[in-house]
């Protein structure tokens, strides 16, 4: 369990599986409607699809916010460390 945790801990990982999950579910929807059949179960089916769509996109969403909050940290600290890249702060306006 150690191995998986760990790979679904790195928001690079999630980024990259839900956006790859976003695009098969996607793919699957128009197969799902393009069946011909109308029956109660297909639609059914069909939102399932559609649920899972979404689901995977908006956590592929959150993920790359998820990246970019860790590169501004790591920016952050890279800075913080070295005085001498350090600019001068200046008021706002000027």
């Amino acid at each position: 369990m150690g191995r998986f945790q760990s790979l679904f801990g790195r928001p690079e990982f999630l980024r990259a599986f839900h956006g790859w999950m976003t695009l098969a579910w996607g793919a699957l929807i128009p197969i799902t409607i393009f069946t011909g059949l109308k029956g109660s179960i297909i639609w059914i089916a069909l939102m399932s699809v559609w649920a899972n769509f979404v689901g995977h996109f908006s956590s592929w969403q959150a993920a790359r916010v998820e990246v970019k909050q860790d590169e501004q940290v790591d920016e952050a600290l890279t800075t913080a460390s070295d005085p001498t890249s350090r600019q001068p702060l200046t008021a706002q306006g000027t």
